[in-house]
Formats: structure tokens, C-alpha cells, sequence
């Protein structure tokens, strides 16, 4: 486990987990880099190694409709029953990937779309009101 300590052997290590048709070509082009980045004098301790492979591998593989796809789902939540903490915490999490800031202790919620531009009273009256309340 230590050898995961190691930037360029955790970012290699990662790299053997990735197999599939669709992926062999970024893997290897990835592990060529990290092979050059050594070769050329770059330590094996460097955390700039393994901060490189993370981010183009978010960058490659991320769902880029991810914070579309939350944009409409967060429209489209009602609160279960009498279930307020649930939703509370469903709601924050479908914000969170619509890139919604929903913050903790005041009164307005933003985001890049009018639809989220929620105050907590608005965020309590919307369930209640889609459910009959």
C-alpha cells in the first residue's frame, strides 16, 4: 500500500483498472505521458503526476449532461409524504450537480438559471403545493 503513496505508481496503478475497447487508446496515451514525464527527470513523488491523470480522466469521462440532466430533474422534485429531511437532502444533492450554490444558513439559493433562484420559503412551498397542500 505505501507504493500508492507514490504519485506516479498510484496513477499507473489506476490506469491498469481502465480496460474496455472504447478506453484502451486514452489509457496508453495517458501511461506513455507519465512514462515521459519520468524519463525526462520528473520524480516519482511528484503530485503533479497523479493531479494530471485525475483531471483528464474527469475531463474525458465525466457525464456531460450530468448538470442537465439535474437542471430538469431538480423541476420535477416532490416531497414523499411527510418526508422533509428527505427531500431536503435529495433536493441538495440534485443542486449540487445542477452546480446550484444552496446554501446553509440563509435565505437564497443561485444559480445560473432562474429556476433555482429559490428562497427557503419557496423551497418549502413547492412540495406542498405539487402534493395538494
Amino acid at each position: 500500500m505505501e507504493q500508492l503513496a507514490i504519485p506516479y505508481q498510484q496513477s499507473m496503478m489506476f490506469l491498469s483498472y481502465i480496460r474496455g475497447p472504447l478506453v484502451n487508446d486514452w489509457v496508453e496515451e495517458q501511461a506513455l505521458w507519465l512514462i515521459d514525464q519520468v524519463t525526462r527527470g520528473v520524480p516519482h513523488a511528484e503530485e503533479n503526476l497523479w493531479a494530471t491523470i485525475e483531471t483528464r480522466f474527469r475531463q474525458a469521462y465525466t457525464d456531460t449532461a450530468e448538470k442537465q440532466k439535474a437542471q430538469h430533474n431538480i423541476r420535477d422534485l416532490k416531497m414523499k409524504g411527510d418526508d422533509l429531511d428527505g427531500f431536503i437532502a435529495q433536493f441538495t444533492m440534485t443542486a449540487k450537480k445542477a452546480r446550484c450554490y444552496v446554501p446553509s444558513k440563509t435565505s437564497t439559493a443561485t444559480c445560473d438559471d432562474t429556476w433555482c433562484m429559490l428562497d427557503d420559503n419557496d423551497l418549502l412551498k413547492a412540495p406542498l403545493a405539487q402534493q395538494g397542500r
